[in-house]
């Protein structure tokens, strides 16, 4: 097992970005601009201040991959993102499950406000179920992670401010 620790920030703070994070059109457009294709929602279920969503995507690998992991991974995977927050907390795990991968992704999450707007800080765990391919694969999932949390953080920030932007008024 590998762990790691990332962080995003944005202008907004933490109430506003978790009730975002918690909007099920708000998740679906995010990951749509992020460039996944076939995007579903196969769960939103809300609890007292427990909310789960389940999304179903299509991530395309926009980088060569070494030629050992191309034997387990493929260019395009089906994955399956599942978010569970307490918003009472601002904390919550996610889990990332990519069909025919031999790695497990999870992550606990945190929002805290900030000077300026607030903090997101994730502690990932990337588990890989192969001993010797597990040294590897781990490294390139954790640089391939911060690469593409970068971006995620870049499209989250611009529907946030896209969202919070005054709306023209008809005449």
């Amino acid at each position: 097992m590998l762990t790691f620790e990332d962080q995003q920030r944005y202008t907004h703070k933490a109430d506003h970005v978790l009730s975002r994070y918690c909007d099920p059109g708000f998740v679906l457009a995010r990951h749509e601009a992020l460039g996944h294709q076939d995007v579903v929602m196969l769960e939103h279920t809300v609890g007292n201040d427990l909310m789960r969503m389940r999304v179903r995507f299509v991530h395309a690998l926009d980088a060569e991959l070494p030629e050992f992991v191309r034997r387990f991974a493929k260019k395009r995977t089906q994955i399956v993102q599942t978010m569970e927050w307490n918003r009472n907390e601002r904390s919550g795990r996610i889990r990332v499950d990519a069909k025919g991968a031999p790695m497990r992704v999870e992550g606990s999450t945190r929002l805290d406000d900030c000077e300026g707007g607030c903090v997101a800080s994730i502690r990932w765990e990337l588990h890989c179920g192969i001993p010797l391919l597990g040294s590897k694969l781990e490294p390139l999932v954790r640089e391939t992670m911060k690469r593409m949390t970068a971006e995620d953080q870049a499209v989250t920030q611009r529907l946030l401010a896209q969202a919070a932007a005054p709306r023209a008024r008809a005449a």
